[in-house]
């Protein structure tokens, strides 16, 4: 894929996230449904996955959350925080951003770089296998809980 590919079908989809999350109210940010995650627990672990891949890209980076166990993949999705809205929109949208930047930075190198992840050598090659999925396909599989939800408490699209 190529750079300018990756930065734009990126960047729309973080939007995309954005729109689909923006007019949540705060009372019902924690709100979950059977195989329905709450956007607020959506957000979080996004930004906590998004912050482990940049830390494998930059050991500098230091993360925002420090309550990763709670949002990670396999977790049981009941946790909640007092982050606000606006704040968890911010953190997503500089986490993400610092992460498509330190990627194409490092394009050549990652795409040269076998994936090292044992559990995902079956499904991706490379290291940019790997950060591009985190940008794009990760993003849009969680797009698709977030309709469900604002269809379930009867908020529809945003647009």
């Amino acid at each position: 894929m190529k750079s300018s590919t990756l930065a734009n079908l990126s960047t729309w989809m973080r939007s995309y996230i954005i729109d689909l999350c923006t007019d949540v109210p705060q009372e019902q940010l924690w709100e979950r449904f059977e195989h329905i995650n709450a956007p607020g627990w959506t957000l979080m672990h996004l930004v906590v996955e998004g912050e482990m891949a940049l830390q494998k890209l930059d050991v500098n980076y230091t993360p925002i959350l420090l309550v990763q166990d709670d949002f990670e993949s396999c977790s049981s999705g009941n946790a909640t925080s007092t982050i606000t809205l606006p704040q968890m929109l911010d953190h997503f949208t500089s986490v993400y951003h610092q992460l498509a930047t330190a990627t194409l930075a490092q394009e050549d190198h990652l795409a040269n770089t076998p994936i090292s992840d044992e559990e995902l050598k079956y499904v991706l090659r490379t290291e940019l296998d790997f950060y591009t999925h985190m940008l794009t396909t990760h993003l849009a599989m969680h797009t698709d809980a977030l309709m469900k939800w604002r269809l379930k408490v009867g908020l529809g699209s945003p647009y």
